[in-house]
Protein backbone atom coordinates (compact mmCIF):
# COMPACT_ATOMS: atom_id res chain seq x y z
CA UNK A 1 0.00 0.00 0.00
CA UNK A 2 2.29 3.03 -1.25
CA UNK A 3 0.29 5.99 0.82
CA UNK A 4 -0.18 3.70 4.27
CA UNK A 5 -1.31 1.05 5.94
CA UNK A 6 -1.68 -1.01 9.32
CA UNK A 7 0.83 -3.15 8.61
CA UNK A 8 5.18 -3.22 8.96
CA UNK A 9 6.14 -2.32 5.53
CA UNK A 10 3.26 -0.43 4.30
CA UNK A 11 2.02 -4.56 3.27
CA UNK A 12 -1.51 -4.88 2.45
CA UNK A 13 -1.92 -7.66 5.00
CA UNK A 14 -0.09 -9.29 7.41
CA UNK A 15 3.06 -10.91 5.99
CA UNK A 16 2.07 -14.61 6.36
CA UNK A 17 -1.45 -13.64 4.45
CA UNK A 18 0.47 -11.66 1.81
CA UNK A 19 2.90 -14.71 1.26
CA UNK A 20 -0.80 -17.13 0.85
CA UNK A 21 -2.23 -15.50 -1.50
CA UNK A 22 0.37 -17.63 -3.89
CA UNK A 23 2.04 -20.16 -1.71
CA UNK A 24 0.05 -22.60 -0.25
CA UNK A 25 0.10 -22.39 3.83
CA UNK A 26 2.78 -24.06 5.57
CA UNK A 27 0.80 -24.38 9.08
CA UNK A 28 -0.79 -27.76 8.02
CA UNK A 29 0.92 -30.40 10.19
CA UNK A 30 1.01 -31.32 13.80
CA UNK A 31 4.47 -29.57 13.97
CA UNK A 32 4.83 -26.34 12.62
CA UNK A 33 8.36 -24.19 12.79
CA UNK A 34 7.97 -21.42 15.15
CA UNK A 35 8.96 -18.88 12.11
CA UNK A 36 5.66 -20.06 10.53
CA UNK A 37 3.13 -20.14 13.22
CA UNK A 38 4.31 -16.44 13.78
CA UNK A 39 4.09 -15.98 10.31
CA UNK A 40 7.48 -14.62 9.63
CA UNK A 41 8.23 -16.05 6.51
CA UNK A 42 11.01 -13.12 5.37
CA UNK A 43 13.16 -14.07 8.51
CA UNK A 44 14.51 -17.19 6.08
CA UNK A 45 13.34 -16.15 2.76
CA UNK A 46 14.31 -12.69 0.98
CA UNK A 47 10.68 -11.80 -0.07
CA UNK A 48 12.27 -9.28 -3.47
CA UNK A 49 14.94 -11.66 -4.68
CA UNK A 50 18.15 -13.67 -3.60
CA UNK A 51 21.45 -15.28 -5.14
CA UNK A 52 19.85 -18.12 -3.08
CA UNK A 53 17.61 -21.29 -3.67
CA UNK A 54 14.08 -20.76 -2.37
CA UNK A 55 15.34 -17.01 -2.01
CA UNK A 56 16.82 -17.95 1.22
CA UNK A 57 18.48 -15.30 3.36
CA UNK A 58 22.22 -17.70 3.55
CA UNK A 59 23.66 -20.28 2.16
CA UNK A 60 24.36 -22.63 3.10
CA UNK A 61 20.80 -23.08 4.82
CA UNK A 62 22.59 -23.53 8.13
CA UNK A 63 23.47 -19.58 7.67
CA UNK A 64 19.87 -19.06 7.73
CA UNK A 65 19.14 -22.13 10.61
CA UNK A 66 21.58 -20.54 12.84
CA UNK A 67 20.02 -17.06 12.89
CA UNK A 68 17.57 -18.25 15.47
CA UNK A 69 18.85 -21.67 16.81
CA UNK A 70 22.16 -22.07 18.59
CA UNK A 71 25.29 -23.15 17.04
CA UNK A 72 26.09 -26.31 18.63
CA UNK A 73 28.25 -27.49 16.08
CA UNK A 74 31.39 -24.49 16.87
CA UNK A 75 34.09 -26.42 18.43
CA UNK A 76 32.91 -29.84 18.69
CA UNK A 77 35.38 -32.70 18.03
CA UNK A 78 32.56 -35.33 15.45
CA UNK A 79 30.07 -32.97 13.33
CA UNK A 80 27.43 -35.06 11.48
CA UNK A 81 28.47 -34.85 7.49
CA UNK A 82 25.15 -32.79 6.62
CA UNK A 83 25.20 -30.73 9.54
CA UNK A 84 29.03 -29.60 8.58
CA UNK A 85 27.82 -29.07 5.21
CA UNK A 86 24.98 -27.05 6.49
CA UNK A 87 22.22 -29.34 5.34
CA UNK A 88 19.45 -29.05 8.16
CA UNK A 89 16.78 -29.33 5.97
CA UNK A 90 18.13 -32.96 4.91
CA UNK A 91 16.49 -34.08 8.32
CA UNK A 92 14.64 -31.05 9.17
CA UNK A 93 11.14 -29.81 7.22
CA UNK A 94 11.96 -25.79 7.69
CA UNK A 95 8.13 -24.85 7.38
CA UNK A 96 6.04 -28.12 8.92
CA UNK A 97 6.03 -31.81 9.54
CA UNK A 98 4.07 -34.99 11.44
CA UNK A 99 7.08 -35.64 13.73
CA UNK A 100 8.97 -34.03 16.47
CA UNK A 101 11.77 -31.57 15.93
CA UNK A 102 10.10 -31.02 12.29
CA UNK A 103 11.78 -33.99 11.09
CA UNK A 104 10.64 -35.64 8.06
CA UNK A 105 10.51 -38.97 9.37
CA UNK A 106 10.10 -40.44 12.50
CA UNK A 107 14.04 -40.47 14.19
CA UNK A 108 14.81 -44.55 13.35
CA UNK A 109 13.65 -43.84 9.21
CA UNK A 110 15.33 -40.43 9.07
CA UNK A 111 18.69 -41.82 10.33
CA UNK A 112 18.50 -45.41 8.32
CA UNK A 113 17.75 -43.98 4.83
CA UNK A 114 21.60 -42.64 5.05
CA UNK A 115 23.20 -45.31 7.92
CA UNK A 116 21.60 -48.33 6.05
CA UNK A 117 24.06 -50.25 7.44
CA UNK A 118 22.25 -50.09 10.78
CA UNK A 119 19.42 -51.11 9.79
CA UNK A 120 18.36 -54.41 11.59
CA UNK A 121 14.58 -55.05 12.06
CA UNK A 122 14.97 -59.06 11.91
CA UNK A 123 17.55 -59.29 14.40
CA UNK A 124 16.39 -61.72 17.21
CA UNK A 125 17.62 -59.78 19.97
CA UNK A 126 17.06 -56.05 19.16
CA UNK A 127 18.84 -53.35 21.42
CA UNK A 128 15.75 -52.18 23.63
CA UNK A 129 17.17 -48.02 23.52
CA UNK A 130 16.80 -48.60 20.21
CA UNK A 131 13.71 -49.64 19.79
CA UNK A 132 11.83 -47.38 22.22
CA UNK A 133 13.57 -43.97 21.69
CA UNK A 134 15.15 -44.21 18.45
CA UNK A 135 19.30 -43.47 17.37
CA UNK A 136 19.57 -40.26 19.01
CA UNK A 137 19.28 -41.79 22.51
CA UNK A 138 22.52 -42.65 22.40
CA UNK A 139 24.48 -40.36 19.41
CA UNK A 140 23.68 -37.05 19.33
CA UNK A 141 22.63 -35.89 15.43
CA UNK A 142 25.34 -32.69 14.72
CA UNK A 143 28.06 -33.08 16.80
CA UNK A 144 29.71 -34.48 19.32
CA UNK A 145 33.02 -34.36 21.66
CA UNK A 146 33.01 -38.79 21.17
CA UNK A 147 34.11 -41.05 18.66
CA UNK A 148 30.47 -41.82 16.50
CA UNK A 149 29.06 -38.80 17.92
CA UNK A 150 27.62 -40.51 20.96
CA UNK A 151 26.46 -38.39 24.16
CA UNK A 152 28.69 -39.82 26.63
CA UNK A 153 32.34 -42.11 26.64
CA UNK A 154 31.13 -45.59 25.52
CA UNK A 155 31.60 -47.24 28.89
CA UNK A 156 29.72 -43.78 30.97
CA UNK A 157 27.06 -43.94 28.01
CA UNK A 158 26.41 -47.94 28.35
CA UNK A 159 26.33 -47.83 32.12
CA UNK A 160 23.60 -44.91 32.54
CA UNK A 161 21.14 -47.38 31.75
CA UNK A 162 23.09 -50.62 32.66
CA UNK A 163 24.31 -49.57 36.16
CA UNK A 164 26.74 -51.34 38.10
CA UNK A 165 28.37 -53.30 34.80
CA UNK A 166 31.13 -51.38 34.90
CA UNK A 167 33.35 -53.69 36.49
CA UNK A 168 33.36 -56.79 34.32
CA UNK A 169 31.80 -58.84 36.99
CA UNK A 170 28.55 -59.25 34.68
CA UNK A 171 31.40 -61.28 32.62
CA UNK A 172 33.72 -63.26 34.90
CA UNK A 173 35.05 -63.07 38.42
CA UNK A 174 38.57 -64.01 39.21
CA UNK A 175 39.24 -65.86 42.21
CA UNK A 176 41.59 -62.69 42.73
CA UNK A 177 39.03 -60.07 42.69
CA UNK A 178 37.76 -58.24 40.08
CA UNK A 179 36.11 -59.05 36.98
CA UNK A 180 36.43 -58.23 33.12
CA UNK A 181 38.26 -55.23 32.06
CA UNK A 182 36.25 -53.07 30.68
CA UNK A 183 38.48 -49.91 29.83
CA UNK A 184 42.22 -49.12 29.81
CA UNK A 185 43.26 -51.87 27.55
CA UNK A 186 43.34 -52.36 23.94
CA UNK A 187 41.14 -53.87 21.85
CA UNK A 188 42.82 -57.29 20.77
CA UNK A 189 40.56 -57.52 17.85
CA UNK A 190 40.35 -54.18 16.94
CA UNK A 191 43.57 -52.18 15.96
CA UNK A 192 44.23 -48.94 17.80
CA UNK A 193 40.92 -49.20 19.56
CA UNK A 194 40.01 -49.57 23.18
CA UNK A 195 38.39 -52.31 25.11
CA UNK A 196 35.09 -51.05 25.11
CA UNK A 197 31.35 -52.56 26.15
CA UNK A 198 30.94 -52.39 22.10
CA UNK A 199 34.39 -55.27 21.97
CA UNK A 200 31.68 -57.62 22.75
CA UNK A 201 28.14 -56.29 22.42
CA UNK A 202 26.69 -54.85 19.02
CA UNK A 203 24.46 -51.97 20.41
CA UNK A 204 22.53 -51.70 17.71
CA UNK A 205 20.73 -55.42 17.83
CA UNK A 206 21.83 -59.02 17.39
CA UNK A 207 20.89 -62.67 17.14
CA UNK A 208 22.85 -63.24 20.16
CA UNK A 209 20.53 -63.34 22.99
CA UNK A 210 23.30 -61.22 24.97
CA UNK A 211 23.89 -58.84 22.01
CA UNK A 212 27.56 -60.35 21.24
CA UNK A 213 29.14 -60.04 18.06
CA UNK A 214 30.78 -63.62 17.82
CA UNK A 215 28.62 -66.16 18.87
CA UNK A 216 25.71 -67.70 18.06
CA UNK A 217 23.94 -68.79 21.27
CA UNK A 218 25.55 -67.76 24.51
Amino acid sequence: EPHAAANDALLKLPPAQVCGQCHTPKDQAPQVHSAVVLGRCAKCHEPHGSENAFKLRGDPVSQVCFRCHDDDIQGRKVVHAPVAAGLCTICHDPHNAENPKNLRAPVYTTCTMCHTDKYRPDVKTPHPAVVAYGCTQCHDPHASDNEFRLRKPIVKLCTSCHKGYDDGLHVVQFPSGGGHPIGGRDDPLRAGRELVCTSCHDPHGTDNPRMWWRASER
